[in-house]
């Protein structure tokens, strides 16, 4: 970054005239035909202050269409929260940095119109006039702070000597504290299942509260308290019932270690004076979620090395006695979707901690890799995120969606913890890391990648400035494969994990765009995500040895090992009918495979109260478990014809596919061959 500067100066403006656009209000839409936007304002663009903060606030920015030197400024998307500030600017001595960075705090004791500037784009400091990004982002194309007509509420500033009057970061104006003003904080989604019926949209699966994903560097607003799990041990019982031994400790901001905190006692506690209802904890609502994931035998493969079996209950269910009837879910067939448990304080060696056992679930002795985990919940209906209640600024209200019309939009009954009483919005979560922790006497599945990993691009796995994926709660990289199994298909697409987290990261690689979760508004979806590392430097995600094979464990699952059995699931593609929309797969549609309309039958399922699996119908659709990895970066239609000329199944019938020709990948791609995966995946290639 010192050599950027060396060329990156405000000399960049020098020669250049003001940029030309059209004006809708205070919004500038540049006109590349006119020439490049290298001058705005007066600012130079191209000065590295000005060009880096605009390249990783892209879509952000108030200003459209800004081209510097053919480097479109709106086009990037950024794997964070904007306001994460010291994930680049750090003036503290941390674990990787034995000294301070000189200047690393200046981003909140040194404010200036070139740094305040290049994010809030709308804002002309010389004249006070403008746009904020609150209000571009409300669609308004003009500010007019206090009746005065102008965007910056200090007016006028013809230099920078006032800047640091109003703009400190001591607390004494909140809202001109550059520390405070910049926490990492995302905002209730607005088209949340609690603000918006299910029936015109609304999503049951966001968040409909604030999210705070500072919590691991030191960032959150005053007064917001940090929630940790602690899973002693995980074990199926001689009944085959799934029981965890946990409990639930808080951190006060400054504390360096969390104390076990107590759940309220149902019986005796009364109702929230926040919410009206009987919380697990006072200053909260809403609960974290216990899971149990395993995998068991399928399609003639007795011990899976993929997880496609789950149990997992709600804690508030276990607390309140409603687990196993319809007060804790229901299915859309009316079906029960929980298990009936127990929830007790552990005695003896448990003493501290709590005993859930699911009394009406069952884990085969089949199972293999049993790994019970903590945290997960975000079903803004019937799972609430554990929310705190109390932080000054992030208030909760009541949901303006009845629920009865949530439950009548998604076809069921019963489905909502309080019928009469719907969950509230607002409040904050601070996300709370999710724990694992492999069953007594067993092994659990082989390492692949690491949070860490994730989190140098996230910080927080699943936030972001304005929106969020399963409102923070699944953030550990490790365990998205509990749910994105070999078995789970969207739209004709794998969603497996090994597939649908590289085709999100391949966007700029892929030919045919990974369209999953495309809407008629954004007919994109993941295919405008943008990758800001070197694709084929497998090891930003991977443990060493893991995408290549040459680690003992992954050998193994793919048949290089002693035994020669590859233990992956094929992975599904296609099940049931599907319809023309943004989101379809064209690989279920002409000309790749099967007319619309085609009935592709029920993928495989486990049946969490009897213990029982349901084979897949032969005439599901799936891909060979190499391929569902290779063919997320590559596929070209060149691609597609190799991977089939070398056995591999590319969206073909179940029936003919586990018992065909097996994919000879590795014959050329293993460790040491002619085309290595590693050699071939080199960054230095």
């Amino acid at each position: 970054m010192q050599y950027c500067a060396v060329c990156h100066t405000d000399q960049r403006k020098y020669g250049r005239a003001e940029a030309t656009a059209t004006l809708n209000g205070a919004v500038k839409t540049f006109t590349p035909a006119t020439g490049n936007a290298y001058k705005v304002d007066g600012r130079a663009i191209g000065n590295l202050p000005n060009l880096v903060h605009k390249v990783h606030a892209s879509k952000l920015l108030v200003h459209k269409n800004y081209d510097y030197a053919g480097v479109l400024l709106n086009e990037p998307t950024y794997p964070q929260d904007i306001r994460n500030c010291t994930s680049c600017h750090d003036g503290s001595t941390t674990v990787s940095r034995t000294t301070k960075t000189k200047d690393g705090d200046n981003w909140k004791k040194v404010p200036t119109a070139l740094a305040c500037g290049s994010c809030h784009d709308g804002i002309n400091f010389a004249t006070g006039t403008g746009v904020t990004l609150r209000d571009a982002a409300a669609g308004l194309t003009t500010s007019n702070i206090n009746n005065t007509g102008i965007a910056h509420p200090a007016g006028p500033q013809p230099d920078d000597s006032n800047c640091a009057l109003c703009h400190k970061s001591n607390g004494t104006f909140p809202l001109a504290d550059l520390d405070l003003s910049h926490f990492p904080v995302t905002p209730p989604s607005s088209q949340s299942a609690l603000h918006v019926p299910a029936a015109t949209g609304g999503n049951a699966n966001t968040n409909s509260a604030f999210i705070a994903s500072g919590a691991s560097v030191g960032r959150l607003p005053p007064g917001a308290i940090v929630v940790t799990y602690d899973i002693k041990s995980v074990s199926r019982d001689a009944n085959g019932r799934p029981v965890m031994v946990f409990r639930m400790l808080q951190k006060a901001q400054g504390q360096t270690n969390g104390t076990a905190v107590a759940l309220n006692d149902f019986a005796t506690v009364a109702p929230d004076a926040v919410t009206g209802k009987k919380e697990i904890w006072p200053n909260f609502m809403g609960a974290p979620s216990l899971y149990w994931a395993f995998a068991v035998p399928q399609d003639g493969i007795a011990a899976p090395v993929d997880i496609n079996a789950t149990i997992n209950i709600y804690l508030r269910c276990l607390w309140d006695g409603t687990a196993g009837t319809a007060a804790c879910g229901t299915s859309t067939t009316g079906a029960l979707s929980t298990a009936a448990g127990t929830l007790v304080a552990g005695t003896g060696a448990d003493a501290g901690y709590y005993v859930a056992t699911l009394t009406g679930a069952t884990i085969p002795a089949s199972a293999v890799m049993l790994t019970g985990g903590m945290g997960y919940s975000y079903n803004v209906r019937t799972a609430l995120p554990l929310t705190q209640t109390n932080v000054p600024g992030y208030a909760t209200a009541a949901s303006t969606v009845p629920v009865a019309a949530t439950d009548a939009a998604a076809g069921t009954s019963g489905s909502d913890l309080y019928p009469s009483m719907p969950n509230r919005t607002g409040g904050l979560i601070v996300i709370a890391p999710n724990v694992q922790k492999v069953a007594t006497g067993y092994t659990g599945r082989r390492a692949i990648v690491e949070d860490a990993r994730c989190n140098a691009c996230h910080q927080e796995l699943g936030t972001f400035t304005e929106d969020a994926f399963h409102a923070g709660q699944r953030n550990d990289g490790t365990t998205c494969s509990w749910c994105h199994t070999p078995n789970r298909t969207n739209s004709g697409w794998s969603v497996d994990s090994t597939h649908f987290i590289h085709a999100i990261h391949a966007s700029a690689k892929r030919q045919v765009p990974f369209t999953y979760q495309a809407t008629t508004a954004n007919p994109a979806g993941f295919a405008e995500v943008t990758y800001p590392g070197i694709l084929n430097d497998c090891l930003t995600c991977h443990l060493p040895g893991t995408f290549d094979f040459s680690a003992t464990a992954s050998a193994n699952a793919a048949g290089q090992g002693a035994d020669q059995l590859d233990k992956r699931q094929y992975r599904t593609v296609g099940t049931g009918t599907y319809a023309a929309g943004p989101a379809l797969s064209p690989f279920v549609q002409p000309p790749y495979a099967s007319a619309l309309g085609t009935a592709y039958g029920s993928g495989f399922s486990f049946n969490q109260f009897t213990g029982a699996t349901t084979a897949a119908a032969a005439t599901t659709l799936v891909m060979s478990p190499t391929v569902a990895v290779c063919s997320s970066c590559h596929n070209t239609a060149d691609s597609i014809s190799h991977f089939k000329l070398n056995g591999a199944a590319y969206y073909q019938p179940r029936s003919t596919a586990i018992t065909g020709t097996n994919e000879t990948c590795l014959i050329c791609h293993g460790t040491g061959r002619i085309a290595d995966i590693a050699v071939m995946h080199s960054k230095n290639r």
